[in-house]
């Protein structure tokens, strides 16, 4: 069983809850091409719209508060602290001492910077030893494979699919060949995945904060509008539902200052350097920028969310235009292709004969699953490069 344990924190409780702009409010898909200022007056009507559902609801929570006679309570807020499961314990067990020195010598900066960015629920000498482990046990792996290559043969059918095995006795050099080959390459995939797969989590949330970060950015200038103090923005924005991930970035900010003590602009600054996003690390810096200076925060939002905004636009644009060609490929390659494929083998197979030492029976076997094969890696390619909904 995992076992957690809760640890209260006193914090100032948020005097109000923004809700956030209803998905229906977006302006989704391709958009055709007009003027900057456009854009922007089109963001500028969008704003209104928000400000007109949420800024008297603000106002009139804020009244009810100062009319109140009762002190501010406290906000409770319980942080669950887990215990890593077996596997990175028995990891830590083994490498954690060999994992402490790397980190030490300063041999892996980027990794640790990668799983930061991540939000992977692992400290860095702990998946470093996990990266070690998988590597040790992926080499152990392909050495029993190299043993069941040497010694045992498969003959597979495709039209039955039997699989019929036979005990051979390897040569010394097949039997070198596969000890050595098999193991290096399985160890080697396994590190490879282990010490790249932050990053693609990185990769991965970047492009998830992107998505959200057009409507996060009017939703914070319709509160900043409202006239609350900019610490609070953060608060109802990592409260929100609606921003998952960019939701993850504002309440960096919040921990920093409500765990560390760090001023609004210290912490804006400390979470700029751990977010993915290059677009979060110039909003986060800027805003710090304008609140040391004392500059207006509202008009900075406001600007930056059009800025934002078309960009998002132009990115939808492109991706409308990228998928008809796409759509062009896969209707030539999975479906055209195929139909003509099947049709040569159609004829030829009365004939007889075999293609590159197989029969006609294996070769439409093979087709089947190179067809099958394809059309999961075209939906996986679709699915990483089209926007979030």
């Amino acid at each position: 069983m995992r076992r957690t344990s809760s640890l209260r924190l006193l914090l100032p409780a948020p005097r109000s809850v923004l809700p956030a702009p209803s998905p229906a409010l977006r302006v989704p898909g391709p958009v055709s091409s007009t003027a900057p200022s456009d854009a922007y007056g089109e963001e500028k009507k969008l704003r209104d719209v928000i400000e007109k559902r949420t800024l008297h609801e603000i106002k009139k929570k804020l009244n009810l508060e100062r009319k109140s006679p009762q002190k501010e309570k406290e906000h409770i807020t319980e942080i669950e602290m887990r215990r890593p499961n077996l596997y990175v314990r028995f990891a830590n067990f083994l490498f954690k001492n060999y994992s402490s020195n790397l980190i030490k010598k300063g041999h892996l900066k980027d990794l640790s910077s990668s799983i930061r960015k991540s939000g992977l629920n692992v400290l860095v000498h702990s998946y470093v030893s996990i990266i070690l482990l998988n590597t040790h046990i992926a080499f152990l792996f392909g050495v029993l494979l190299g043993l069941f290559l040497s010694f045992f043969s498969a003959n597979v059918v495709f039209a039955q699919i039997p699989i019929a095995l036979s005990f051979i006795s390897p040569s010394a050099f097949t039997l070198i060949r596969n000890m050595v080959i098999w193991p290096l390459l399985s160890a080697s995939f396994a590190f490879l995945f282990s010490y790249y797969y932050p990053s693609l989590e990185a990769s991965a949330r970047r492009s998830k904060i992107s998505d959200e970060l057009p409507f996060a950015l009017i939703h914070m200038s319709a509160i900043a509008g409202s006239g609350v103090e900019p610490t609070k923005i953060f608060r109802i924005i990592s409260d929100t539902a609606e921003y998952k991930e960019f939701g993850k970035e504002t309440r960096k900010v919040i921990n920093k200052i409500n765990l560390y003590g760090q001023d609004l602009s210290t912490a804006l600054k400390d979470a700029a350097h751990l977010s993915p996003s290059e677009k979060v690390r110039e909003l986060f810096n800027g805003m710090a920028t304008i609140i040391t200076t004392g500059g207006d925060i509202k008009l900075y939002l406001e600007k930056k969310a059009g800025d934002i905004m078309t960009e998002y636009k132009l990115s939808r644009r492109r991706f409308a235009e990228a998928a008809g060609t796409y759509a062009d490929i896969y209707t030539g390659v999975l479906i055209a292709a195929p139909l003509i494929f099947g049709v040569i083998l159609a004829v030829m197979a009365p004939l007889g004969g075999k293609v590159l030492g197989l029969s006609f029976q294996n070769v439409s076997m093979l087709g089947l699953v190179s067809i099958f094969i394809l059309n999961v890696a075209f939906l996986a390619f679709m699915k990483l490069v089209q926007p979030a909904d």
